[in-house]
């Protein structure tokens, strides 16, 4: 089920969770999207000991879908910082924004519990403070602040006199506002254990905690009575900002992610490329054959042009090792099925669905999955040819992205040519259904006014990340990069942004990003991470989350490995170097990868841990119940 994403750019809805059916104990959910723009999901279960005494967990991981695991941890003061012991696992599978199914294992106990956002209240106001705080002076403490409508609550989590973690509670029946202190009254709680029969709760009263919120990025704590913790001390939230700060926003790279979103879609012209590159196919594949050409079969093997049949099947093999005019090395295999066909001199247009096969131009793969979709072309009163073309991609593979969704673009006064000797141009107004480009989901409209030598670019598309409008010109060089720079209203979740002389290339992006603020993003290479002049957050109520990545090419004493992650979630294929074939599935927690295996003969399970360029581990075939060593080091060159 796809979860429903109402704000753009987070993964779930922030805030407390419950299990209705089994009150007293709780969850907090958050979303915080490190420097990288990794997704981090971070958890904290309050609850109880087997002896009903309280007791918090906590856990985080890169999230980037609807499903979610991490280690659990739970913390001890040491006298100076919190010691973390792990003593779990957690997973939540979303079935919608703001609800999930919770699986733990904890000290060996393990159960499930369906979890839902607690809506305690009427929708929030416009002052909501909703996240999880903490002090970076003391860090290993923190504060879930939940506020809707006009009640408010939160959860305090620190250790009590011997170090142990515990958990108060409180809740007032009137909305925080900034500026103004407000007093809570917090109870200690005794309950049942996660594993254990529902009994009811008992609240003591443990003191009050006021709270002074000078912004949403900025308060000041005072607990008040709370045992074994005096405090007057600042907290800021950890979590992503759910609304626009009401005060001024420190820098974080969540400010420029949805730009970094859509940079391949506007750099690379992907959907003009693909539109362009669709077309093309098409109409050389219905161009007479020639000598030099790639093997071109046809069903019908005779075509007629003034008597076009039903269905038409076209088989273009460019063989092992096909020279084009332009000196390039073509191989690989396009199946295409037309229907509805039309082709003269005033139009050209088709139903059609491409299967394309590891299609390389030098080496590079070109596309490699399924194109299905509509082109309509008929020439234009002026010059050029009018029309649509629609495009869906399934799983689509290029060079430097993994595409699916659909386009649907229509064309004014579209000149192209099919050796490449004039430039294309023209005008395509482009509507985004769902384009994933590698991950990232966009949705909107763009224009692209293609001008000789360069393209005029507007748009207007909402990402995983945020909104972004933009105006800018792209200009294209021989060696194949690109110059980007704004040329009217542009902005990003709102705030105005200029772009200034930002070369793209295939695998680096040089220049600056300048929001209206003064703050700028510098790219020196890195397309996926600028650098802010006006630094970045850290979070330090958290161990620092390290991200460990198995993508890539791996070599091992079996063969070798080809290895894609999505958020923590590994998938690979291996090649044995005595020809066979295999493949394994499994999720990184911590820098452990749990996964599961199999081959022609065999299948098994196995985990390895990361180290600097090396996974090493154990495997286990379930068939013989034999044990042995597996060690994985990275390799630059493909399998």
């Amino acid at each position: 089920m796809k979860v429903q994403n109402p704000t753009g750019n987070q993964l779930f809805k922030p805030g407390l969770y419950w299990n209705p059916a089994r009150t007293g104990w709780g969850i907090n959910l958050t979303q915080v999207t490190q420097n990288d723009g990794v997704i981090v999901a971070v958890a904290v279960i309050y609850t109880y000991r087997e002896d009903g005494t309280p007791i918090w967990y906590l856990a985080s991981a890169p999230m980037s879908g609807t499903h979610w695991n991490a280690t659990l941890q739970e913390f001890f003061w040491n006298g100076s910082s919190a010691v973390p012991t792990n003593v779990g696992t957690i997973q939540l599978d979303f079935d919608s924004f703001n609800s999930a199914l919770m699986s733990y294992t904890i000290n060996g106990d393990n159960g499930s519990e369906t979890i839902v956002f607690f809506e305690f209240d009427e929708p929030p106001t416009s002052n909501e403070l909703t996240a999880l705080w903490f002090p970076p002076s003391e860090p290993g403490r923190g504060l879930t602040v939940s506020t809707i409508g006009s009640s408010s609550a939160a959860v305090l989590y620190y250790y009590d006199e011997n170090g142990a973690p515990l958990w108060l509670i409180g809740s007032i029946a009137n909305a925080i506002n900034l500026g103004e202190e407000t007093n809570m009254p917090v109870d200690r709680v005794t309950g049942y254990c996660l594993a254990c029969p529902t009994v009811n709760t008992r609240a003591t009263p443990a003191g009050a905690l006021r709270l002074t919120f000078n912004s949403r990025r900025n308060a000041r704590l005072v607990s008040d009575n709370i045992s074994a913790w005096q405090a007057d001390i600042e907290i800021v939230p950890l979590s992503d900002v759910t609304e626009k700060d009401q005060g001024t926003q420190p820098p974080d790279q969540a400010r420029i992610q949805p730009l970094l979103s859509v940079l391949p879609v506007i750099s690379d012209d992907v959907t003009g490329q693909l539109s362009g590159q669709a077309t093309a196919i098409l109409t050389t594949a219905l161009s007479p054959g020639s000598s030099n050409g790639p093997i071109v079969t046809t069903t019908p093997a005779a075509l007629d042009f003034n008597n076009l049949p039903e269905i038409l099947a076209i088989n273009i093999d460019y063989g092992d090792n096909f020279i084009s005019e332009e000196g390039k090395s073509i191989m690989g295999i396009v199946d295409i099925t037309l229907s509805d066909l039309v082709f003269d001199d005033t139009k050209i247009g088709s139903d059609f669905d491409f299967q394309v096969q590891n299609l390389l131009s030098d080496n590079v793969l070109v596309g490699d999955g399924n194109i299905s979709g509509k082109l309509e072309l008929t020439s234009g009163q002026s010059s050029g040819f009018d029309g649509i073309l629609n495009l869906k991609f399934a799983d689509f593979k290029t060079a430097d992205n993994m595409i699916s969704g659909e386009l649907k673009n229509v064309f004014k006064g579209l000149e192209f040519s099919l050796d490449g000797s004039t430039e294309t141009r023209g005008t395509i107004t482009t509507t985004l259904n769902n384009l994933s480009v590698d991950g990232d989901l966009v949705s909107g409209t763009t224009t692209t006014v293609l001008l000789p030598a360069k393209t005029d670019f507007s748009g207007n598309l909402n990402t995983l990340n945020g909104v972004i409008k933009i105006e800018l010109s792209i200009e294209k060089f021989p060696d194949g990069s690109s110059l980007l720079n704004t040329t009217g209203p542009s902005s990003i979740n709102g705030e105005s942004f200029t772009i200034d002389q930002l070369r793209v290339t295939s695998d680096r992006c040089d220049g600056n990003v300048v929001f209206e603020n003064g703050e700028r993003y510098t790219f020196n290479g890195d397309c996926e991470n600028p650098v802010s002049t006006s630094g970045s957050i850290t979070s330090p109520m958290l161990p620092e989350t390290t991200v460990f990545s198995l993508a890539g090419f791996w070599d091992s004493e079996f063969g070798c490995v080809d290895a894609e992650q999505t958020g923590n979630s590994v998938a690979a294929d291996i090649f044995y170097f005595n020809g066979n074939k295999g493949s394994m599935t499994g999720t990184i927690n911590n820098g452990v990868y749990t996964y599961q295996w199999s081959n022609n003969t065999d299948n098994g399970t196995g985990v390895l841990t990361a180290g600097e360029n090396v996974w090493s581990g154990f495997f286990i075939d379930s068939r013989t119940g034999q044990k042995g060593d597996w060690n994985l080091t990275k390799q630059s060159a493909p399998c």
